[in-house]
């Protein structure tokens, strides 16, 4: 019987707790708004906050602190007594002060942040929230982690899908989740609904141009059409069926309707129901398009070099109107000799918002991933990565050049770096299709 290394170990449980506790911190200063103060000023003022009476008035802040807590007392606890058999009652006497040394520190520290708000409640709803997940895991902890080691050993350690799952789904929880500035607070989900941040009715997003609708689903769809792919190398025939189209659709609905209403509870983000529809529809695209290859790859036949040219030049097709489009182009000299761009890889994103660059990158990379798919599949060979890494850098050239001339386009030269980068994801993606396709015809 093959040997296969152990999962959730203390050591990956310790990396899990280190984590989740750079995630409270960086939770918890969110905007990032800071003040110069003085010591002495900033030690009196959180006295003078400290000393008022703790009150359950705000329910909707004492829940949020609560849970956030939460997980942090299951993987420190983990950490400390899995797999081990000595009583966890010293290691929960240390790491009860601990979260209380953590939640005060943190408190202390929103002192220096205006946006942020310094308040006893918030101590003793994380010291709660602490003992709830310890509660959690001497429960459940060790019985949930011996589940998820079989089943890892079982068909994960083979399976290359169920290894690439988890990390897809935090990527796109980091990425649609950030800056993580959370709120439960019903006024200020009222004041976001007021700002037009929340978009109940599908497809009408507050814009001018009708198009922005239309890329705006189309790079929504983009993200969530690897989730299909995933799902289509799943192991078992229960995924690889006709009627599995039906399962797929209701699991594309559940985790991107799970992706907007985590974004209804992020202040910086947009709610909008048209892109439960689009990340429903991606989802259901990469399985269907998955399922067929592998079709194929049983009956030994492989896609049509005729096929791929239609579907390399519908992308970049798509990509011309996405990056181009109005088409609107300006050869005037005034024109021209006005236009300010610096070589600088990235210099036209300094004082943006940080929201703001992450999701301007993401999306310019995400465009160039089915492009390096594309392109790796006309050539087939590992070898040629650097010739498709070589294209995808001049094309994403041309397209940089285009928007030189286009009056409302802000052409950035780290572009070129960030679109190749998202060539080479599609190569890497390519590749292990192919192994996801052996594994199904296997």
């Amino acid at each position: 019987m093959p040997h296969h290394p152990l999962i959730l170990t203390a050591r990956q449980y310790a990396w899990f707790t280190l984590g989740f506790v750079l995630f409270i911190i960086y939770g918890s200063l969110v905007p990032f708004d800071f003040q110069r103060l003085s010591w002495d000023v900033a030690a009196s003022e959180f006295v003078r906050a400290f000393w008022r009476p703790v009150n359950f008035h705000n329910r909707a802040d004492w829940l949020a602190n609560v849970l956030l807590f939460v997980p942090l007392g299951y993987l420190a606890l983990g950490r400390a007594t899995v797999d081990c058999r000595r009583r966890p009652w010293v290691p929960i006497a240390v790491i009860l002060p601990c979260s209380i040394v953590l939640g005060t520190l943190i408190e202390f520290a929103q002192v220096w942040f205006p946006s942020r708000y310094t308040s006893p409640d918030d101590v003793v709803a994380q010291i709660i929230g602490t003992v709830i997940g310890m509660t959690c895991w001497l429960v459940l902890g060790q019985p949930l982690t011996r589940a998820i080691r079989r089943f890892w050993a079982t068909y994960a350690v083979d399976n290359w899908s169920l290894r690439a799952l988890p990390v897809y789904l935090f990527i796109v929880v980091a990425i649609h989740g950030m800056p993580f500035d959370l709120t439960l607070s019903p006024v200020l989900l009222k004041e976001k609904f007021r700002e037009r941040r929340i978009v109940t009715i599908p497809f009408t997003t507050y814009s001018e141009d009708s198009l922005d609708v239309v890329k705006k689903g189309l790079i929504n769809a983009a993200w969530f059409l690897p989730l299909g792919v995933l799902l289509a190398g799943l192991p078992g025939r229960w995924w690889h069926q006709s009627a599995t189209a039906w399962r797929v659709l209701g699991i594309g609905f559940l985790f991107a309707a799970g992706i907007e209403v985590m974004q209804l509870l992020v202040m910086s983000r947009y709610f909008d129901s048209g892109d439960i529809i689009t990340g429903t529809l991606g989802t259901w695209a990469g399985w269907t398009l998955m399922h067929a290859w592998q079709e194929r790859g049983r009956a030994g036949q492989d896609l049509q070099a005729g096929r791929r040219t239609v579907l390399l030049t519908f992308w970049l097709l798509a990509l011309l109107i996405i990056l181009w489009e109005p088409f609107n182009f300006k050869y005037d000299p005034d024109f021209i000799a006005k236009r300010k761009v610096g070589f600088a890889p990235f210099a036209n994103y300094y004082q943006r918002p940080f929201l703001e660059i992450a999701n301007d990158l993401m999306q310019k990379m995400l465009l160039f991933v089915p492009l390096g798919m594309l392109l790796f599949a006309m050539t087939g060979k590992r070898h040629d990565v650097p010739t498709v890494l070589s294209v995808s850098l001049l094309l994403s050239v041309v397209f940089v050049i285009g928007q030189f001339f286009l009056p409302g386009r802000h052409p950035r030269p780290g572009d070129v770096l960030v679109q190749t980068l998202g060539a080479w994801f599609g190569c890497r993606a390519a590749s292990r299709l192919r192994i996801l396709r052996q594994e199904a015809v296997a």
